[in-house]
């Protein structure tokens, strides 16, 4: 049986690599070519471009995570030595993947797909910034937008944005929640979501329907945003 030294020992480094992974301001790291310097703090707020404050407001909601992300400006601590790769730089694709979740609909499989992500670790890190949950902000930009203006019919809203058609149009065309259906969202939101219980969970305690259930409820990440600001438009 491994005993809890051997679990616990660390990996001895030949005394000459150990030599050269010490690093020293000023100087030049061997594996990337790099100079050896803090962080700027510009590189700082890149790296943490898609944590933003909560949002009061629709508008403040859309605002910030509709900003484009930013790819970071290389520095040498973005190195893996033991996996001899760059690090994904997922601050950029938790931003990016949220706007384009929000603008056209793409889902994470998609997002993965385009920019080659490994799905083993891309689902753990793009559900913080939303996952699926998020892309039910998709329908409440066009569904505000469009009752926001006058000049357009549902037709052509649909054409001028290219939306998919039947489901835009049902989109487009959906009553406000009903007065059951805001009670649930209500208390989904004010007590079992912030248990951590999803929705499937809550659905089958109150006995509804888990399919017609996820039309109003959704698994959004705790201290992403308030949900309430979006109940007028779901």
């Amino acid at each position: 049986m491994e005993n809890k030294t051997s679990r616990n020992a660390k990996i001895s480094l030949p005394h000459s690599l150990n030599r050269k992974m010490k690093t020293y301001v000023g100087g030049i790291d061997w594996l990337t070519g790099y100079e050896i310097v803090p962080l700027t703090d510009e590189q700082r707020l890149q790296r943490k471009q898609h944590l933003h404050a909560l949002p009061a407001t629709l508008d403040e909601l859309f605002a910030r995570f509709l900003q484009p992300a930013i790819e970071f400006d290389v520095h040498y601590k973005d190195y893996n030595f033991w996996s001899d790769t760059w690090r994904i730089q997922w601050a950029y694709h938790k931003q990016n993947y949220r706007r384009e979740a929000i603008m056209n609909g793409i889902t994470q499989q998609q997002y993965a797909e385009v920019h080659k992500l490994p799905k083993r670790v891309m689902y753990s890190n793009l559900h913080k910034c939303g996952g699926a949950a998020i892309r039910v902000l998709f329908w409440v930009y066009h569904r505000r937008q469009f009752h926001q203006q006058q000049r357009l019919t549902v037709q052509e809203y649909i054409s001028e944005h290219q939306l998919p058609q039947r489901t835009a149009y049902r989109q487009l065309s959906r009553q406000p929640m009903s007065n059951i259906w805001a009670q649930h969202f209500d208390n989904y939101y004010s007590d079992a979501w912030l248990r951590h219980c999803n929705v499937r969970e809550y659905a089958d305690f109150y006995g509804l329907n888990v399919t017609t259930a996820r039309q109003y409820l959704f698994n959004f990440p705790i201290g992403l945003f308030d949900p309430m600001v979006i109940k007028p438009w779901i």
